[in-house]
């Protein structure tokens, strides 16, 4: 989700999911007369191994992560549809359709100073 609104203290990473993003939505529309979908996976907060190593536990995050099996579940159901991009979870959806950007930046920002000890 960073590369909609930015993360603190992530700003590279956020940076190359928005271009990930921007391309896959351009070759969604590039491939189409081929016949190639291409669906750009919105990442949400996930139980993998990379969300434990920025400093995240079940007990210090407000909306607890789905898991991969669903990640994967909804994504390539998203991709089967031919949709343009998919952001996996009930849950972040309607956060995502809610809460204004800058909070959600704000929030990113303060929760991973705090659980990575950069306070």
């Amino acid at each position: 989700m960073g590369a909609i609104e930015g993360v603190p203290y992530m700003a590279n990473d956020a940076g190359t999911k928005g271009y990930i993003q921007s391309l896959g939505k351009s070759l969604h529309n590039e491939l189409m007369e081929f016949g190639l979908h291409v669906t750009v996976l919105v990442t949400t907060p996930t139980e993998t191994p990379v969300f434990y190593k920025l400093g995240f536990t079940k007990k210090n995050t407000p909306v607890q992560p789905i898991s991969i099996q669903q990640c994967v579940t909804e994504a390539l159901s998203a991709l089967s549809k031919n949709k343009v991009t998919v952001l996996p979870g009930l849950k972040f959806r309607i956060m995502a359709a809610l809460t204004p950007g800058s909070l959600v930046r704000n929030m990113s920002g303060k929760m991973i100073k705090k659980n990575n000890g950069l306070i």
